[in-house]
């Protein structure tokens, strides 16, 4: 159980640590604006 919980704490820290990133890197693409077009083209 102990275990359990502990995996449940990382993976809440990996996923906040992720959103963290991608907030910041929106972020950064806004400033930019033009590549942020070409880099949301790419991916989606």
């Amino acid at each position: 159980q102990q275990v359990q919980e502990m995996h449940n704490s990382l993976e809440l820290q990996y996923w906040t640590r992720l959103s963290e990133m991608r907030n910041r890197y929106e972020s950064t693409l806004q400033q930019h604006s033009k590549p942020s077009k070409q880099l949301n083209g790419g991916s989606r």
